[in-house]
């Protein structure tokens, strides 16, 4: 059952949790903040959506509403000391409209939805190449999921109230340097209180509406919470809610594409967390449709199967350690042959391409983690054709770093690599991958490029939707760069946030990725 709570209780200021760094708790700006020419946002906690989980079993819906309604709020007449542009401006004065067309009785729910994908689709997609250029349900892009709520007619005030929020918070983001977001987390703790009303009635809550207000929440969090216990509390309530549901014979375009994005929401949880939520048979259940090897639901029903993996070799971490090497030396080559599969995906990617997906170009970004140094870390940025095909490939990549940095991390524990004998293996392997000294020089080709891929996914065309298109594969390169002790590549990626250049929208704060840590 969904619920609504309060995020776990942490001292350390907003800034160097985001930064993942070690806060001194000086008042009223910690000394890390300023050494780091950064201003420090204090120590106030907000709101998060959460689940009732195996820690937290006294949970419950009236208590934590009860705990929500004492906290102290935003002030939501607080405006930012800046000037607005008058682009910021005019989208001030479109987000009135929505707030008076939705405070009408009456108000027609298709129009409403209608009109706020207008603002979505200027603030939060990328710069259309072509003028009147849309989002096709039929594409399956990796942001279709949108499209596909706004055209859903069914009544739903948490659908609604979540679509308001997200607007908000659009504006909000839209603003380079802005504060968080309070008038948006007004709004979207409104929304929370909604949806859990619905969630307590059994009709609505199998309604397609619910499942859209849990997306739309979710993408609000992106840009409005401290850390993923939200999101995580949305992938075990899709988990909950989806397992309720039968499978559709012939699921419409609107189903496939809502499904997507739950889909994602659940499996980057299940990446992070090391923890299958939903099989990957059930997804395929779901999402019944053909989908060709090169496409991005082709990417999704290969990624979808690595969550289980990852949580058999966490259970090898907590396991009895007699029989930790024999898992593990029959773990270790499925999870090579998952590299593998999705190594092809890319290299089907590319020869399908009628040209190359991206190329090389000097960085013009400049990433306060090198001025110590004199010099760029990452000197090359990665060009890409669109971000549409950046997504996936950016995404796929990250999977796979995630991935061989695991498999290093078992042969330390276990040794299996470079002391087996080919005809020992118990798996076919290919011999890219059958040895540490290959995997390592992988692990780090991946991570280079994933850096290398930042500036694209910031550049301004790219809208809100590029550096959320970063979240995940921060975590993993940061993941990756600290258990290899990389001090400067650490930095490097805590500071993606503070870089500066011509023609790129940094500056936005993005919801970090749970723990890098885990049992190996």
């Amino acid at each position: 059952m969904i619920m609504v709570g309060v995020s776990g209780k942490s001292k350390a200021c907003h800034d160097c949790k985001r930064r993942r760094v070690k806060c001194d708790f000086g008042r009223p700006g910690c000394l890390r903040c300023q050494k780091a020419k950064i201003s420090c946002h204090g120590y106030e906690k907000t709101t998060l959506f959460v689940n009732r989980t195996p820690t937290t079993l006294s949970t419950t819906a009236q208590s934590a509403m009860s705990e929500l309604r004492q906290r102290k709020l935003p002030n939501p007449t607080t405006q930012d000391a800046r000037t607005l542009t008058p682009a910021s401006s005019q989208w001030d004065g479109f987000l009135q409209k929505l707030k008076l067309y939705i405070s009408n009785p009456s108000y027609s729910r298709s129009g409403y939805r209608n009109e706020t994908s207008v603002l979505v689709r200027e603030l939060y997609l990328p710069k259309p190449t072509a003028p009147n250029s849309s989002v096709s349900l039929g594409s399956m892009s990796p942001y279709h999921w949108f499209q596909a709520v706004c055209e859903l007619r069914g009544t739903s005030d948490a659908l609604d109230h979540a679509l308001l929020a997200f607007c908000s918070i659009l504006v909000s983001t839209s603003r380079s340097g802005c504060e968080p977001p309070s008038e948006g987390l007004l709004l979207y703790q409104r929304g929370l209180q909604t949806l859990v009303k619905d969630l307590e009635d059994r009709q609505i809550r199998n309604n397609d509406e619910t499942l859209a207000a849990i997306v739309v929440l979710s993408t609000c969090e992106l840009f409005a919470a401290p850390d993923d216990q939200g999101w995580s509390a949305h992938a075990n309530g899709i988990s909950s809610l989806l397992h309720e549901r039968s499978t559709p014979d012939n699921p419409p375009a609107l189903w496939l594409s809502l499904c997507s994005r739950l889909r994602i929401i659940c499996v980057l949880i299940g990446l992070t967390k090391r923890q299958e939520l939903i099989p990957a048979d059930k997804w395929r259940q779901l999402m019944p449709k053909k989908h060709t090897t090169e496409s991005f639901e082709g990417l999704m029903d290969l990624i979808s199967d690595i969550p289980l993996l990852l949580q058999e070799a966490e259970a090898i971490g907590v396991g009895d350690r007699g029989h930790c090497p024999t898992r593990g030396i029959l773990l270790i080559p499925l999870l090579i042959d998952a590299v593998q599969r999705l190594n092809k995906w890319q290299q089907d990617c590319v020869r399908q391409s009628p040209k190359p997906p991206y190329q090389t170009v000097p960085s013009t970004t400049e990433n306060p983690a090198d001025i110590p140094f004199g010099a760029k870390l990452f000197p090359i940025a990665l060009e890409y054709e669109s971000l549409n095909a950046a997504m996936p490939l950016i995404l796929n990549s990250g999977v796979m770093l995630q991935i061989l940095g695991l498999i290093l991390r078992l042969d330390a524990k276990i040794g299996f690599l470079d002391k087996q004998e080919e005809s020992e293996v118990p798996y076919q392997t290919k011999q890219k991958y059958t040895s540490v000294p290959s995997i390592t020089a992988e692990a780090d080709r991946l991570a280079r490029t994933l850096c290398e891929s930042v500036e694209y996914c910031h550049r301004v065309e790219m809208r809100i939707l590029g550096p959320q298109a970063t979240c995940y594969t921060q975590w993993v390169t940061r993941s990756y760069f600290r258990r290899a002790k990389l001090e400067r590549e650490v930095d490097w990626v805590n500071n993606i946030q503070n870089m500066t250049g011509l023609g790129s929208r940094c500056g936005i704060e993005l919801m970090p990725f749970g723990s890098d840590e885990s049992i190996l």
